[in-house]
């Protein structure tokens, strides 16, 4: 087959053109996965520590063991082995596994558990793993709001917390919306809506959509919630949370028109109160602190999620509602741009 030859040859472009082509499974070419893995850990380990590369492959023992022989390359050698052992991985001939786990073992280590899930709780996780201090970022208390009340997580539509749910965001005047979706690993990976989060005024929504997406009710609320001319959607850069909600409508219901939502981004832009227009920047100049963004790339196709997750996810959608009344004020109600 020409696209084992292409990788015989090191040609991967050519490779993956062709899979893509034919419409191949690209997992049938494990050599060729194998690049791609290791091409996507290259830009992983240029931006972000061991303990977040593990939790972002937790699932996929195969990158976890081209990951592990790369920290022993580097000379890891307590977080390797510990991530070797969790997961049970297998690697490559030549690195000497008997060394650290056989019966005479020739080297020592100290097992080290990955913080991200010892240290789980609902607070920013830079907090958390000790990296800032307590308060350094925004919380729910911040805004009145109690977790245990008022942050609610829903993953089933035949409960009254749903029904409850929906009829409190299309109720209201101006809701806050984020979305969370695990990035690509390669070209192959389908992105979908993992995590939707709607704020009220009074409530933060999680909604699980990697487990509701298929339930027709969840469908019609996320059509109900784009088309209506009555709840406003707010968020930061929403237009990629909208196409994502999109996309998961459409295969069900056909093309979901979307009416009445607003821009921070472009409220804080058109204001020209700063240069910086990122959620953090902006929720540093008007709310006068910062919101965590360790979780941003995050495993969020993991079940359970980890309380932490669940923190910031809730926490983007809304300081999103938030920051839109303040803008609105400083607009004094006009020339707001809606579309």
């Amino acid at each position: 087959m020409k696209v084992i030859e292409h990788v015989k040859r090191k040609e991967y472009k050519a490779a993956q053109r062709m899979i893509l082509k034919l419409d191949l499974n690209p997992y049938d070419f494990p050599e060729f996965m194998n690049h791609l893995y290791r091409t996507t850990l290259e830009e992983h380990e240029d931006k972000q520590n061991w303990k977040v590369i593990e939790e972002n492959f937790y699932d996929n023992k195969q990158v976890l063991s081209i990951y592990a022989e790369s920290l022993l390359k580097q000379g890891q050698i307590d977080a390797a082995p510990s991530i070797i052992k969790r997961h049970g991985l297998v690697l490559s001939e030549g690195y000497g596994l008997s060394d650290y786990f056989g019966e005479n073992p020739k080297k020592a280590f100290k097992y080290v558990e990955n913080p991200l899930f010892e240290k789980d709780d609902f607070a920013p996780t830079e907090e958390l793993l000790g990296e800032a201090s307590k308060g350094t970022y925004l919380c729910f208390e911040d805004f009145g709001l109690d977790l245990e009340n008022d942050v609610i997580y829903v993953r089933d539509t035949e409960t009254k917390e749903f029904e409850d749910a929906i009829k409190d965001i299309l109720s209201s005047k101006e809701v806050g919306i984020d979305t969370e979706f695990k990035f690509q690993t390669t070209i192959f990976d389908v992105q979908t809506t993992d995590l939707l989060q709607i704020a009220t005024h009074k409530k933060v929504y999680i909604f699980d959509a990697l487990v509701l997406k298929t339930s027709a009710k969840y469908i019609e609320f996320i059509r109900a919630l784009l088309s209506s001319s009555h709840t406003l959607k707010v968020g930061h850069t929403l237009k990629g949370d909208i196409e994502m909600l999109k996309n998961d409508a459409v295969e069900e219901l056909g093309e979901v028109a979307v009416n009445h939502q607003a821009d921070i981004s472009k409220m804080y832009k058109e204001l020209n109160i700063g240069v910086k227009i990122s959620l953090k920047a902006i929720c540093e100049s008007l709310l006068g602190k910062g919101i965590s963004k360790y979780e941003q790339v995050s495993n969020w196709k993991m079940r359970p999620l980890r309380k932490s997750q669940i923190c910031y996810a809730g926490m983007d959608a809304l300081v999103s509602l938030k920051l839109y009344e303040i803008l609105k004020e400083k607009m004094n109600g006009d020339n707001v741009p809606v579309a």
